[in-house]
């Protein structure tokens, strides 16, 4: 019932996501396409991540990298949450967006970059 419970709100998380933060900042369709991809497979991330927790046995490594879409699901939906009251100043409104992107982009770099320094200090992906 538990995993039910967290995959329900993890799914309505995404979607407040997308809805509230991504297609309101996005407008070309390319870009949009690819975070709404992103999306669908962060939470496939997540799905993997609750089976691999209560049923299915998968190596540590690979436990690693799923979990990492919990985090990322979270941290989007902090900066979801915390456009959503900044959209309202005006000031934030026009000047904010470009913003809101650099910082989505700093947050994908921070995470790949924290991703290669963990490989690096277990010395390489030991992927077995």
């Amino acid at each position: 019932m538990f995993l039910l419970i967290a995959l329900f709100t993890f799914l309505i998380f995404h979607i407040l996501i997308y809805f509230f933060f991504v297609k309101r900042i996005i407008k070309p369709k390319i870009p949009l396409l690819v975070l709404r991809y992103f999306l669908i497979f962060n939470y496939l991330g997540v799905v993997c991540y609750f089976f691999g927790r209560y049923y299915w046995n998968m190596p540590q490594s690979l436990y690693f990298l799923v979990s990492l879409s919990i985090g990322v699901g979270f941290i989007l939906l902090v900066v979801t949450l915390l456009y959503q009251p900044l959209s309202l100043i005006p000031y934030f409104s026009k000047k904010g967006e470009r913003f809101y992107v650099m910082e989505l982009i700093f947050l994908a770099e921070s995470l790949l970059e924290g991703i290669w320094d963990l490989a690096w200090l277990r010395g390489g992906w030991n992927l077995r």
